[in-house]
């Protein structure tokens, strides 16, 4: 959903957001799982949880150049972390 809203496409980001199907780039279709149903799926088969994490939340959709400096990336890495793992933001 991101990828077609870097692109500018809001409509088919909507799409996705209503029906959780989407393409993957190789062309099949793909189901997009809310946290919840992957949740209980994993569970439902044996799975332990031990945490939820988007990867990359923030810094696939940015200029990394802007961020040479050793201890801007430190900040920059430890902001995604955070990000990444927060239930609410996945």
């Amino acid at each position: 959903m991101r990828r077609y809203l870097q692109n500018g496409n809001l409509e088919e980001a909507l799409r996705i957001d209503k029906t959780h199907e989407t393409y993957c780039s190789m062309g099949p279709k793909t189901y997009v799982y809310t946290v919840d149903e992957m949740t209980q799926l994993l569970e439902n088969n044996g799975c332990k949880i031990l945490e939820i994490a988007a990867t990359p939340a923030l810094t696939d959709l940015m200029n990394k150049e802007q961020f040479h400096d050793p201890k801007q990336w430190a900040k920059l890495r430890k902001l995604e972390m955070e990000v990444c793992t927060t239930p609410e933001l996945l």
